[in-house]
């Protein structure tokens, strides 16, 4: 252990970990047994499912802040079991994980700023998708729902197309909740490129 590392521990709680991922330096503060997840690949992977369900987005009929449903969006004020934190021209870009359980399912939330402004919230619950079609369900009372429900995803967007939802079945049921539009294309148009090595 690092001198750094020793006294963030001792001082915090917290040890601090560097990882060079794509050619940025990805700052880790974590407790415990860390997760040290990759933030880009998160992100990008965000962009690309967003990209191919944008031509079938259904009409969120709610504002994000008007959305009370703890499945959905949590408003628990909860302690990060690790964050993770880059910068791009000047800008920060700050990822706390927490863990949580909705009823008995354990869950994972990783909430996303820009320069201190939540940016978006993604929130996986292990249950093996098991609570996909419910989750699926809820929704109903804060937009439009297909005629047809045979889909593993499905997007939801508001009035300006400033905020968003995102639900996925992927090995587990997961949801994005986009608050800020505008903050997140510019962090996907500043992720660097892929084929730069570790």
């Amino acid at each position: 252990m690092g001198l750094i590392n020793y006294l963030s521990k001792f001082l915090t709680g917290y040890e601090v970990k560097i990882r060079l991922i794509e050619g940025t330096e990805v700052h880790y503060k974590f407790s415990g047994k860390p997760i040290l997840f990759d933030p880009l690949e998160m992100l990008r992977d965000l962009n690309f499912r967003i990209l191919e369900s944008k031509n079938s987005a259904l009409i969120l009929s709610k504002s994000i802040v008007e959305i009370e449903d703890d499945q959905l969006i949590s408003r628990e004020k909860l302690n990060s079991t690790v964050s993770a934190g880059y910068e791009f021209k000047g800008k920060k870009v700050k990822i706390i994980r927490c863990v949580r359980t909705i009823g008995s399912m354990p869950c994972s939330r990783h909430e996303f700023f820009l320069n201190g402004n939540l940016i978006s919230v993604f929130q996986r619950q292990y249950d093996y998708g098991k609570g996909f079609a419910c989750t699926l369900e809820r929704m109903e009372s804060f937009g439009s729902l297909p005629q047809t429900k045979n889909s593993n995803s499905y997007y939801w967007l508001d009035g300006t197309s400033r905020q968003a939802i995102f639900l996925e079945k992927f090995g587990h049921t997961q949801i994005w909740v986009i608050n800020d539009a505008d903050g997140l294309d510019e962090i996907w148009k500043n992720l660097p490129n892929r084929s730069l090595k570790n």
